[in-house]
């Protein structure tokens, strides 16, 4: 069962999609909740600006019951996280999809584990999990599938690659391997109203080398 993640806030906003999405984070089993924050160089009254959304988030994770921790650090968000993944009991990295740009590229890449991008919007009903998860058929997907396993336990199903093909009526969460830019994959998951699991190219690295094969087919059906 997933327990711990490390959330990446960049400013107020990110804070504010993160509270948004706990209740439902925490009914797919997350426990603890390490919020991590890159501070500028010169980022004078950064923090004052920054705090009403951290109490705002503190109340959130207060009420669901969610042991919480603050790290703030200055330098390249994106070697803290890799770091801190490392050091920590850590199950997934979390970030607001939105403006993540070259720091999801960068973790996509080299995160030991998976990450999940949030979309800004929730729809208004009671947190349900990452439920009825969709896998987005794709480049071995056998292997993202037994790596997504370790966060999303829900039965699953594979969808075409394809930007026009609609996810299943009520997915709550997507999940895929590594995509390129510009591919249909790519814009799907960018569509995407729900959050993306995005299994990385390290995280497929380690579970299971080019040259070896697992059966995963038991655990997927087709919609």
């Amino acid at each position: 069962m997933s327990s711990s993640l490390i959330a990446a806030i960049r400013d107020s906003s990110c804070a504010d999609v993160l509270a948004r999405w706990l209740p439902d984070l925490v009914a797919a089993g997350f426990r603890r909740v390490t919020v991590f924050h890159s501070l500028a160089q010169n980022g004078s009254g950064e923090l004052d600006q920054l705090r009403p959304a951290l109490d705002r988030l503190n109340l959130t994770t207060s009420s669901l019951g969610v042991e919480t921790d603050l790290t703030l650090k200055r330098g390249e968000a994106s070697a803290w996280l890799l770091a801190m993944a490392e050091l920590r009991p850590t199950d997934v990295i979390v970030l607001r999809r939105r403006g993540a740009g070259a720091l999801l590229d960068v973790l996509a890449e080299w995160s030991r584990v998976p990450v999940i991008a949030l979309p800004d919007a929730r729809p208004p009903e009671p947190a349900r999990g990452l439920a009825r998860p969709a896998l987005v058929a794709g480049y071995r997907e056998e292997v993202v599938l037994a790596v997504a396993r370790r966060v999303i336990r829900e039965p699953v199903v594979i969808v075409a690659a394809d930007a026009h093909h609609a996810l299943p009526e009520g997915t709550g969460a997507v999940i895929s391997g590594p995509v390129s830019a510009g591919t249909p994959a790519a814009e799907l998951l960018d569509g995407a109203r729900c959050p993306v699991l995005l299994v990385t190219d390290r995280a497929l690295r380690v579970a299971a080398p080019s040259n070896q094969t697992r059966d995963s087919a038991a655990s997927v059906s087709e919609p």
